[in-house]
């Protein structure tokens, strides 16, 4: 996902980092949709637990195999270099409990880093207590996002 600012390119990708917690290799699908529920389709690379990482693919849903203890790391960014930020939703999907998923997201001028905002898997809660660091003396601003996963 990109966009032009100046002569820099702006872009905002996106690094889901999938870990196996379990006893055993487990497999599943990281769906990607649009706020209304749509495939969201992206360019994607997939770093294995052994670091080697896979040729760039698109689409909006990435099987996944994950050993015992391992990490993959899949990297979404927009199909081509001219396509527009979107915003949507990632999901995991898999039968075994033991993965779980920390997603980060990325705003970069060139090559510099300008903010990261990370999301940690978790199921729907009926109430939540969010710790606050602001200090304007170092440029620190807490920010934080709640989604409704349902209709209620």
């Amino acid at each position: 996902m990109q966009s032009a600012r100046g002569d820099s390119v702006e872009r905002y990708p996106t690094l889901f980092r999938i870990t196996n917690t379990g006893a055993a290799a487990t497999s599943g699908n990281l769906i990607l949709t649009d706020q209304q529920g749509n495939p969201l389709s992206v360019g994607a690379t997939l770093t294995d637990s052994s670091g080697i990482t896979q040729p760039a693919s698109s689409g909006s849903t990435f099987a996944l195999a994950v050993p015992s203890g391992g990490t993959i790391l899949l990297s979404a960014s927009g199909l081509t270099a001219s396509s527009p930020v979107k915003v949507g939703w990632g999901g995991l999907e898999t039968a075994n409990t033991s993965l779980s998923a920390v997603a980060t997201y990325e705003n970069l001028v060139g090559e510099t880093i300008q903010t990261v905002v990370g999301v940690l898997h978790s199921q729907p809660l009926q109430y939540a207590t969010i710790p606050v660091d602001n200090s304007g003396s170092q440029g620190k601003q807490t920010a934080y996002a709640i989604a409704n996963p349902g209709s209620q």
